[in-house]
């Protein structure tokens, strides 16, 4: 393949049909990182039918996210992969930059992550669930405990009454809710066959072949997610009929609202793609996250013992750490801050699409991948400072609420 000389550098030959596929391995993070280390901080690979543009430096990645480059690379590749899972690429995550996606990202922010949804979150939610998560480890202190599972209780628990004022119901004796398990089993069942389908995102030929009915796995599994949002609407709609007066509404409470007046913007589809984009991102992620600072604390006892002192002499033994302490607690912060750094819960943040394109590249065959593993201190060239607001999100897109969320 005869490389254009105004493309980035990257690996000279190329497979017909498969272009550079085949040089890639799992994981997929590591594989390019080293690439980037190989041919420096901007690698084009040509992937199938798609133009890959592979960001591995801080300097270049603020470049790409800032001013009219930004604009230029706001949008989301529309993966056929994907289709069924991202109701028709109209979830946060996946929605092209737009009206929907303004509006979606307003809904999310003010209603969910905003400063005051957060202070009510960490005095009242969070606080109560994680008491009674403690409480269901006392009770079972004797018996072995998988905390994947019950971190992931845990992150579910806050998320459903935070969006739909509901409780999880559960017996003692399980380590985990009808509500949390039907969850964690369709996040499960979605997440091999997106990855089995995205070759069809490259080689489109191969969806078409499709023998181990990847299509029709990925689809009854992107019903049974629908229908989970829609049990959870009908939940606070009867709350609602019930005579419930809490004047704190719930982020369904609010859209419900909200479509009585914009229909035609706040649709079901809308709302529906909102709360399962919510629910599947933000329970699986930060339950990795906690599992991995567990996991890294007593793989280094002097840390666990620096932050157990920490909590004590500002603390005392008497009662949990509440949000009021955060600030007496930097060590305990920087734990938190260096977890995400060394293990983010998504090592590859979701490409970008380009709307300009380079020569010899269509504009729908032509992406940019960030990897957030490889931009984080791993790399030499590379400090956490430095990084700052990227490390947590990209341009345009990037949340406002990154901080919030990092708290929280």
């Amino acid at each position: 393949m005869k490389r254009s000389k105004r493309l980035p550098p990257g690996p000279r030959f190329a497979f017909p049909i498969l272009g550079h596929l085949p040089l890639l391995k799992k994981p997929l993070h590591l594989s390019l990182a080293d690439l980037a280390a190989r041919h420096g901080p901007i690698v084009h690979l040509r992937l199938g039918s798609r133009h890959t543009f592979v960001i591995g430096s801080v300097d270049l990645a603020k470049e790409c996210f800032s001013g009219e480059l930004d604009v230029a690379i706001a949008n989301r590749p529309h993966f056929t992969s994907i289709k069924e899972a991202s109701f028709d690429y109209s979830v946060l995550s996946l929605a092209n930059y737009g009206a929907h996606w303004r509006t979606m990202r307003r809904v999310a922010t003010v209603h969910l992550l905003s400063a005051h949804r957060v202070n009510i979150m960490s005095d009242d939610v969070i606080a109560r669930e994680l008491r009674a998560m403690v409480r269901r480890l006392a009770a079972r202190a004797s018996s072995r405990v998988e905390l994947k599972r019950r971190l992931f209780e845990l992150s579910h628990s806050v998320l459903m009454e935070i969006m739909a004022q509901t409780r999880n119901t559960y017996s003692e004796d399980e380590d985990m809710s009808k509500e949390a398990r039907e969850m964690k089993d369709i996040i499960e069942a979605i997440a091999p066959l997106v990855g089995v389908a995205n070759l069809w995102d490259y080689i489109p030929l191969l969806r078409w072949l499709d023998v181990c009915g990847a299509e029709r796995k990925l689809k009854d599994a992107v019903n049974r997610r629908m229908i989970d949002a829609e049990r959870q609407k009908l939940k606070h709609l009867e709350r609602k009929s019930s005579g419930d007066t809490d004047d704190k509404k719930s982020m369904i409470g609010v859209m419900l609202e909200l479509q009585k007046t914009e229909p035609e913007v706040y649709t079901d589809t809308f709302i529906n793609a909102l709360v399962a984009n919510l629910l599947g991102a933000g329970t699986e992620t930060t339950s990795t996250t906690m599992e991995w600072a567990m996991t890294l604390l007593l793989n280094h006892p002097d840390v666990l013992k620096r932050a157990q002192e920490e909590i004590d002499s500002n603390i005392g033994e008497g009662r949990l750490l509440d949000k009021n302490d955060l600030p007496h607690l930097p060590y305990l912060h920087c734990i938190i801050s260096e977890t995400l750094r060394l293990y983010p819960a998504v090592p590859m943040l979701l490409p970008h699409a380009h709307t300009r394109h380079p020569p010899t590249a269509r504009s729908t065959d032509t992406m940019s991948r960030q990897g957030r593993w490889s931009l984080s201190m791993r790399m030499p060239s590379t400090g956490i400072r430095r990084y700052g607001r990227t490390r947590r999100s990209s341009g345009r897109r990037g949340s406002s609420t990154a901080k919030q969320r990092e708290r929280l």
